[in-house]
């Protein structure tokens, strides 16, 4: 029981539940309805959380054990206070990434081959000798490709194998899941500047990586926008709330700009906006608001 304990106080809540979203707006997506009567969907939700988000968290932990005693999100944890040793952590991957692809082939091939291709980035991500977590500008670009694009299409094709999500969406999830990203490196950026890990917040430094931020964040709702002008997924009619919340979505945002340091603190409120937005997505599509 005590490893246990070690083991579930290793993992952040907040941050082990993020492949969660994309992956359900998929499944909407491809369904057309909120409330999942498929046992195929649980199948598959297990699969991402908790057993991919595990060994996604754990590989990552165990390659920044120097970085991560420095810092006040992760600090405190099992691995840096030696309770949770490396060889339980490792069999603790190598459990939790078979029994997540154990659990997607069940689901069909398309989907596995979606949750492959998820646990093959967070080995890249995580491990030398291409270790893309230090690779400014690839860090972004990794987490882009698996939270916004790979964990949409998982959701997508565990309900429909054969079809894909509109490009024009897996643009604007990816260019959201690059702000959540910044957002958690600006929070992180003085441990790992310290710790020598050189992410794209500790080569840009906080107050650029936020602009880019705001630039994805830019981005991500001129994706909206478009998807809702050519009634893609969304109705014309959703820009008459899209519009006013892109507008208080930015002005929150910009709020950090000139305080860099505040990020932490927001952070939840930040990424609850993110989480509202994709809800008001959602209720559009399935006809519940300005369907």
């Amino acid at each position: 029981m005590a490893e246990k304990r070690l083991l579930f106080k290793q993992f952040e809540p907040l941050i082990l539940t993020v492949p969660i979203l994309p992956f359900y707006m998929g499944w909407v997506f491809a369904t057309g309805s909120l409330a999942p009567h498929d046992f195929k969907f649980l199948i598959s939700l297990a699969a991402i959380f908790p057993f991919l988000g595990a060994a996604t968290l754990l590989l990552n932990d165990i390659h920044d054990i120097d970085v991560d005693p420095g810092s006040n999100r992760k600090a405190g944890r099992g691995l840096e206070k030696g309770g949770l040793t490396f060889t339980k952590a490792k069999s603790w991957i190598l459990l939790s990434t078979a029994v997540s692809l154990a659990l997607a082939s069940l689901v069909n091939l398309h989907f596995l081959a979606a949750i492959a291709g998820l646990h093959l980035l967070s080995w890249l991500y995580s491990l030398p000798p291409l270790r893309l977590s230090r690779r400014p500008g690839l860090d972004i670009v990794t987490n882009i490709i698996g939270i916004g694009v790979l964990c949409n299409i998982a959701g997508w094709v565990a309900a429909a194998p054969g079809t894909y999500p509109p490009v024009a969406w897996l643009y604007t999830s990816g260019m959201g899941a690059g702000v959540a990203f910044v957002l958690l490196a600006v929070i992180d950026v003085d441990s790992d500047r310290i710790g020598g890990k050189k992410t794209t917040a500790v080569w840009l430094g906080e107050s650029n990586a936020l602009l880019l931020g705001l630039g994805l964040l830019f981005a991500a709702d001129l994706g909206i926008i478009y998807l809702a002008q050519n009634a893609i997924l969304l109705t014309r009619s959703f820009l008459y709330i899209a519009l006013p919340f892109i507008t208080l979505e930015i002005a929150t945002y910009s709020t950090l700009l000139s305080r860099p340091k505040s990020v932490g603190s927001r952070y939840i409120w930040l990424i609850g906006e993110l989480a509202f937005g994709n809800l008001l997505v959602l209720l559009n599509y399935t006809g519940h608001l300005l369907g």
